[in-house]
Order: structure tokens, then C-alpha cells, then sequence
């Protein structure tokens, strides 16, 4: 009966208690009564427990826990219940407050620590700690510390270089300089001083923390020339041994004919893969580098490209008397040819084939009023002259010049119009009548087609200058020449290196070509003589010399122990030119022609590694070999220690400009 009173009692005050909490719909809040202040339980199970355990045991004393003391009075059942619920209640809210105290202040430190760390950041103008370019440690680093350590790394980058190989034969090698490869400073400086400041407080935090933990790396960027890195890979795929020959066409001006040359299949190569080679082996030390090469096609040949360059209007001669100055305008012969017939000619199967020559009469349309029919000769006076010299040993060499004076013979520039030696003496192939002779090719001599002519060229050049004439594009040879001094030589590859100059003067001039068989070559402008007329003379000077390296070459054909040079050795050189124009005796101006630099000829030996029996036969036939190769490298193109000088004769090119003479 006693346990059912307490059971009673118990379910009494829990209705009791259950009566003074209450939930306010509208705020979502627990209220309680005063006489239950603060009751509210977050562990049912537990509240459950604690009221059990106070209805199985007799309860004589309270505890109420005020700031730290302890007191007895005699309760009720009920009240002893709701007062041990509300201390409960209070504990665990002052844990809550310990806990949001502890999390306050951990906050609050890293907040300050946080500026902290942004006052010192962005106090510091150095390089942050832990940053590395190219594996080099560059902390606190200051600006001017940073620029001159990048100033270390171009100048280690300029004293590189990057030999080019197709298989085992060097054809190029390409320094920074010849395209001009440096280190971008400002932007290397830009990017590491940047980091940890460009952006917003919080990101530049995090990446300096950042750097601390895990090392932060940069790269190197750099500046380079892309027309020269284009010009550099142009002359790589032209120097490929059995490269690809592209179709080629020039027109007879003298028989009015259109002579195609198809072209072979050949090595070639992916310029764009090429070009990134090249600047990876620069920055990367790389030093050399084996292209890689495919069989290619020559490309289709294009009938409306040769219709566009070929096809013109025929034009009579006159005087044109439209300023105070009358100009003399030669005829122009009309040309024309009909492209569906073209077509078909070259779709015949006999004239696909790799290297057939097709010729095609064009259509040509006589102008009414030709040059000859006006007698006025505007051709008189001698502008300027230059004269070279040259070996009679190569005969095919020679030929090759005396085919390249004819095509210059008689040709008439405008004023205002641009001479180009590629537009007049065209692809030097054997429908013109050129020869194989020797030439450069990527640092090497080779022998080919045309060989040699670039000595009318270099000549052309000189008079051009003798003559004040505005030079528009020229381009020296890669290794020295013997025929002009240094800095004084131009080169042509057709179609992708040409000599051009354009016609300064008032009046028409025109190209007089003479060729002398016992070893000479004279190039002079003729034209109408002027007010004003300019005494030209050109200087040129060495700078400094590259001595040359050797190349050694296995040959099982050759008996072990023996050795054939296959290329003499020759020192390169830079030079300078300059140019000085005098008027009534008084010298006007002094100016740089151009600076220039002749690479040195590396010299070629082949080592026999062939294992023969020692005989008086085998030792009588090497030796003739020495002979025959030595014979074979003689050439007047061949580099020369001294280019100044001819070397068949001794003497010195001698120079004349209107009446006045240079040596």
C-alpha cells in the first residue's frame, strides 16, 4: 500500500511539474513556473532515472548549491525532485557558457594572430620565405638582388649554345643571340614578388602559409624573336640532307616560256615541334639536339599562285612629265596562259614525275610604243661599279655565275620600285642552265644546284651601296666568304632569303653585268646623273674571332689507325661596316652599315675503325684517299681565314663610283 502511495504521489508531481512548463507556440520557447524555474532536460532517459531513484529511496535533506556552499532543510518529495532537476539544469549551462568562453577566445586569438601575421606580410618587401625559381632558394631576397641573380642567369645563358644534328651531322648551331633569347626580368621579378601581395588579404595569407609548409617553385619565362626563330627553323629544313624539293617555276623573259620543275620527296620536318625544341634545349641547357624527320611530299603545285605572278598587261614605254623631273618608263611585254590548259598539261602522267622539267609557251601580248622607240637615253652615267673575283678551277661554279650575271644583265629598276634578285634570277635549277658547285648549307659546305651565285649577289650588294641606294632586306652567309670583306657579303635561298634594294634616285638605273673568264666578275648601275651626287666609300673591321672545333667521325671504310679530313677547319669571326658619303669633298655622315657574325667552319675528320692487314697496297690507296678528299674541299666558296683578300690572286676588290675608285 506504501509503494502505491508513492507511486501516486510520484505521477502526482510529475503532473504537477509537467503543469508548470509549458511551450509558447508562437516564440517556440520553454517557460516555466517560478515554483520550477529553469526545468528543462536535454537526456529524457537520465531525468527518468534521477526520478526514480529519488522515489525508491527516502529523502530526509536538499542539497541547493549556492555559490559553493551547502545547506539541509526538510522538502517534500516533489520539491527535492524539481530542485535537484533545476541544479542539473544550471550546471549544464554553465558548461555551455565555459565552452562558448573557450571557443571565444581561441577565435578572438586567431583573429589577432591573423593580423598580426597580415601587419608583418605586408610589412615585409622581400621575397617571402621558402621561394624557389629553378631550384634556387631565393628568400629574403631583395629587388635589386633578384635583378642582378637574373642578370647572372642571362648572362650563363648567353655563353650556351644549341647544336642542331639530323641523324650524326651537325647542320646548325644556334646561340641565344640569333634570336634573340633572353630572360624575361621584369616579368620573372613581377611574378615572385607578387605572390603572397596581388590579391586579397586572406588568399595573400594562405599562399604564404602556403609556401612555408610546401616550397612554392617558379620558372623561369623568356623573350625571344619569332620571325628569327621562324628564319632559324626555315634554314634547318632547307640544310636536311635529301630534303624535300618543293615544285618550282620561273618564266624565260627572253623566250616567253613558263619552265616548271617538279620537285622530289624528301626529309623533312614539323617546324612548330622544331621551334619549341629550340627554345626548350636554350632554357634547359640542352646543347644538342637530333631533329626529327619524316618523309614528306612536295606540295601540290598551284596553278591561280602562278597565274597571279605570271599573267600582266602589256605596257607601252613613255616619258613621264607629271613633276619637273621627267622619268623614263620602259615597255612591258603582256603575258598570259590559259589555267584549264595549264592544268591538263601538267596532269599528264609523263610530266608528274619527281624532278621533270615542263616548259610552256605563254601567250605574249607586244606592247605599241617599246623602249627603243624613244630616243632619249637616261642611261649614260655610271652610278657605281664593284668588281670580285673568283677560281677558274670549278667550272661548274663558273657557270653558275656567268647563268646569274646574264639573268641581272639589262634589268631596269624604277624609281620608287624594289629590286629583288629571287623575282629576276628565280629558283637556280638546272632548266636555267645552273650546275651542282659547292654552297653553305646549315654550317657546312654541300654541293648543290645554283652553287656559288652567291658571290653576283654579294657583288650586286656592294654597288647598290656605292650607288646610295636604300637597302631593304639583306642577309649575311653563316660562315665567312672569301670574295668581300666582312659585313660586306648578302645571300639568297630561294624562296625564302632574297636580296632587295630600292631605287632611290630621280631616274631609271640598269644593271650592267661583266663577267671575265680569267677570274672576274663586275657588276655597275647606270642611270642619269644628278644634282647631287654622294662619293660612297664602305670600311669594315673584325671584332673578334671564334677559333673552330673538331668533329670526329667513325668509318668502318677507312683502316683502323688512319684519319680523312672531310671539311678543313676555319676560325669565324664578327665584323662590322660602315659607310661614309662625302658631298663637294665634305664628309656628310659616318654610319653603321651592320654588325655580323661568321660562325666558325668546324672541321670534319673521319677515324677509320676498319681492321685491315698491313700492306704496302692498303697503305698507297689510303693515302690516295687523303689526296682525293683534300682535292674535293677546294673550292672558291670554301671559308677563308682571311676574307679580305681574293684568294686565287692576292689582290684586293677594287671599287668604283662614278669617277672615283676604292681598293
Amino acid at each position: 500500500m506504501a509503494n502505491k502511495d508513492k507511486k501516486n504521489k510520484a505521477k502526482t508531481r510529475e503532473e504537477n511539474v509537467n503543469k508548470d512548463i509549458y511551450i509558447d507556440e508562437n516564440t517556440s520557447e520553454v517557460n516555466v513556473s517560478n515554483e520550477a524555474e529553469n526545468v528543462i532536460s536535454e537526456n529524457i532517459e537520465e531525468k527518468t532515472e534521477v526520478k526514480e531513484e529519488v522515489r525508491k529511496e527516502p529523502i530526509d535533506t536538499i542539497i541547493e548549491e549556492y555559490n559553493g556552499d551547502v545547506k539541509s532543510e526538510n522538502k517534500s518529495e516533489e520539491q527535492q525532485i524539481r530542485i535537484r532537476d533545476s541544479a542539473e539544469i544550471s550546471k549544464i549551462k554553465k558548461i555551455n557558457k565555459k565552452a562558448i568562453i573557450i571557443i571565444s577566445s581561441i577565435v578572438l586569438a586567431f583573429v589577432i594572430a591573423y593580423i598580426a601575421l597580415s601587419i608583418v606580410n605586408k610589412m615585409n618587401s622581400n621575397v617571402y620565405r621558402n621561394i624557389y625559381l629553378n631550384d634556387k632558394n631565393l628568400t629574403g631576397m631583395t629587388s635589386s638582388e633578384l635583378t642582378d641573380y637574373l642578370k647572372q642567369e642571362q648572362e650563363a645563358l648567353n655563353k650556351t649554345s644549341l647544336k642542331v644534328y639530323q641523324d650524326k651531322v651537325e647542320i646548325l648551331e644556334i646561340v641565344p643571340e640569333d634570336i634573340d633569347f633572353n630572360i624575361d626580368i621584369a616579368s620573372v621579378e613581377k611574378e615572385i614578388f607578387g605572390y603572397g601581395r596581388n590579391s586579397n588579404i586572406f588568399k595573400n595569407n594562405l599562399d604564404i602559409l602556403y609556401a612555408l609548409v610546401a616550397k612554392k617553385e617558379f620558372d623561369l619565362s623568356y623573350n625571344y624573336d619569332v620571325n628569327k626563330l621562324t628564319d632559324i627553323v626555315k634554314e634547318i629544313k632547307e640544310s636536311l640532307n635529301d630534303k624535300v624539293v618543293q615544285d618550282s617555276f620561273v618564266v624565260d623573259e627572253k623566250e616567253y616560256k613558263l619552265i616548271i620543275t617538279r620537285g622530289k620527296s624528301g626529309n623533312t620536318i614539323d617546324e612548330d615541334l622544331v621551334k619549341n625544341k629550340i627554345i626548350s634545349g636554350l632554357s634547359n641547357g640542352m646543347g644538342e639536339y637530333v631533329v626529327d624527320t619524316v618523309i614528306g611530299k612536295p606540295d601540290p603545285i598551284d596553278i591561280d599562285v602562278i597565274y597571279s605572278k605570271v599573267k600582266r598587261e602589256a605596257k607601252d614605254a613613255y616619258i613621264d612629265k607629271s613633276s619637273t623631273i621627267y622619268k623614263f618608263v620602259p615597255h612591258q611585254v603582256g603575258l598570259d596562259f590559259d589555267k584549264k590548259d595549264l592544268e591538263a598539261v601538267l596532269s599528264k602522267e609523263e610530266n608528274t614525275g619527281e624532278g621533270k622539267v615542263i616548259e610552256y609557251k605563254l601567250t605574249v601580248k607586244e606592247p605599241k610604243i617599246k623602249t627603243s622607240d624613244i630616243k632619249w637615253n637616261v642611261y649614260e652615267y655610271k652610278i657605281s661599279s664593284y668588281t670580285t673575283y673568283f677560281s677558274t678551277s670549278d667550272q661548274n661554279r663558273v657557270n653558275n655565275l656567268r647563268v646569274a650575271l646574264n639573268l641581272l644583265n639589262g634589268k631596269v629598276i624604277m624609281p620608287g620600285e624594289t629590286f629583288s634578285y629571287n623575282s629576276v634570277v628565280g629558283a637556280a635549277t638546272a632548266a636555267q642552265g645552273f650546275k651542282p658547285a659547292a654552297t653553305f648549307s646549315g654550317g657546312r659546305v654541300i654541293n648543290e644546284v645554283g652553287g656559288g651565285i652567291c658571290q653576283t649577289v654579294s657583288t650586286l650588294y656592294n654597288t647598290a651601296l656605292l650607288a646610295n641606294l636604300e637597302i631593304v632586306q639583306r642577309k649575311q652567309h653563316s660562315l665567312p666568304v672569301a670574295y668581300v670583306p666582312g659585313s660586306r657579303d648578302a645571300t639568297v635561298y630561294y624562296p625564302s632569303i632574297d636580296f632587295k634594294f630600292k631605287n632611290t634616285r630621280q631616274y631609271p638605273i640598269k644593271i650592267v653585268t661583266n663577267f671575265n673568264k680569267n677570274g672576274s666578275l663586275t657588276i655597275s648601275l647606270y642611270g642619269t646623273k644628278e644634282e647631287n651626287e654622294y662619293v660612297i666609300s664602305i670600311s669594315s673591321r673584325k671584332t673578334a674571332t671564334i677559333p673552330y672545333t673538331t668533329q670526329y667521325v667513325n668509318d668502318n671504310t677507312i683502316a683502323k689507325g688512319k684519319q680523312v679530313v672531310v671539311q678543313a677547319g676555319t676560325n669565324g669571326y664578327k665584323s662590322e661596316a660602315y659607310i661614309t658619303k662625302k658631298l663637294n669633298g665634305k664628309v656628310v655622315s659616318t654610319t653603321l652599315l651592320s654588325r655580323d657574325t661568321y660562325k666558325a667552319v668546324t672541321k670534319i675528320v673521319k677515324v677509320g675503325t676498319k681492321v685491315v692487314s698491313t700492306s704496302s697496297g692498303n697503305q698507297s690507296q689510303n693515302n690516295n684517299n687523303n689526296n682525293n678528299n683534300n682535292n674535293s674541299n677546294t673550292n672558291s666558296e670554301t671559308p677563308s681565314t682571311t676574307p679580305e683578300t681574293n684568294p686565287s690572286t692576292g689582290n684586293q676588290s677594287s671599287v668604283t663610283t662614278g669617277e672615283n675608285t676604292t681598293t
